[in-house]
C-alpha cells in the first residue's frame, strides 16, 4: 500500500454510521448511551497499528465527553460479525458512561479519562501476575486480556448476544432478549495503586501527545496530497 494511503487510513480515517437494524439492535440492547457522542472510524488509531485488535473503544482527542469507536476493516464484515463486535464495544461504551469518564472535569479530558486509566492499570496488574506465573512472553499479554475483569463481563455480554442471535434471529422472538439488555455494566475499580500511577501517567502523555500528533499526521496528508477517491472508493 503507498505510503500516502497508509497515513490517510491512520489520520484521515473513514468515520461509518450503523446500517438500520444494527442501530435498533443496540438501541434496545443499551438505552443509556447517546450514539451521538460517539465517532465511529473504520480503522484503528496511530498507536494500536501493529496491534491484533479488532475493535476497542476509546476517548476522543479533545474534549472530555466524546468517544471513538474503532472497528478495523468494518465494511468488510458480515452483519452478524458486525452486530457481535459492536455488543461486546458498545459495553465497554457503558463502561465509560458507568464510571463517569464522559463528563469534563480536572480528572477527565481527552485521552485521560478514569476507564481507560483503569483498564490500563488493571492490564499492568495482570501483565505482570502472568510473569511471577512463569508464563511465555508471548503470552502474557493475550493471558492479561482473557483474565481483565473489565473484559470478562464484555465477552460475556458478546456470547450471550451471539447465542440469542443464532437461535432467534430468524424466528421472530426478540422478546428473549429482554436478560441482555444493559442499563449498568459491571465494573470493578479495586486496581494497586502504583499500577494506578503508572497508567496515569501514560494516559496523560498520550492525552498531550496526542493532538500533536494527530495534528502532524493530517498536516503531512495534505503534503502528500489528499485522496478524495481513496473515501469515495471505500464507502458502502
Amino acid at each position: 500500500m503507498p505510503i500516502r494511503q497508509q497515513i490517510q487510513q491512520i489520520f484521515r480515517p473513514k468515520h461509518f454510521e450503523f446500517d438500520a437494524s444494527i442501530r435498533e439492535t443496540i438501541t434496545i440492547l443499551y438505552p443509556n448511551i447517546s450514539w451521538e457522542f460517539v465517532d465511529c472510524i473504520d480503522g484503528l488509531p496511530w498507536f494500536m497499528q501493529q496491534s491484533s485488535v479488532i475493535g476497542t473503544v476509546l476517548p476522543s482527542t479533545g474534549g472530555g465527553t466524546k468517544l471513538r469507536l474503532y472497528c478495523k476493516n468494518y465494511h468488510q464484515l458480515s452483519t452478524s460479525e458486525k452486530l457481535d463486535l459492536i455488543v461486546h464495544e458498545a459495553y465497554h461504551i457503558q463502561q465509560y458512561l458507568d464510571t463517569k469518564s464522559c463528563r469534563i472535569s480536572i480528572v477527565n479530558w481527552g485521552f485521560n479519562r478514569r476507564f481507560i486509566r483503569l483498564y490500563i492499570a488493571w492490564y499492568l496488574q495482570l501483565a505482570v501476575r502472568a510473569v511471577f506465573m512463569q508464563k511465555a512472553w508471548r503470552e502474557i499479554p493475550q493471558l492479561a486480556y482473557r483474565m481483565h475483569p473489565l473484559e470478562i463481563p464484555a465477552y460475556a455480554q458478546e456470547e450471550s448476544f451471539r447465542q440469542w442471535r443464532i437461535a432467534y434471529q430468524n424466528s421472530n422472538q426478540a422478546g428473549r432478549w429482554d436478560s441482555l439488555i444493559c442499563s449498568e455494566s459491571q465494573v470493578v475499580t479495586h486496581t494497586k495503586v502504583a499500577y494506578r500511577i503508572i497508567a496515569t501517567l501514560f494516559c496523560m502523555s498520550i492525552a498531550l501527545i496526542s493532538p500533536v500528533v494527530e495534528c502532524l499526521g493530517k498536516g503531512l496528508s495534505y503534503i502528500l496530497g489528499y485522496n478524495s477517491s481513496y473515501y469515495q472508493d471505500n464507502s458502502e
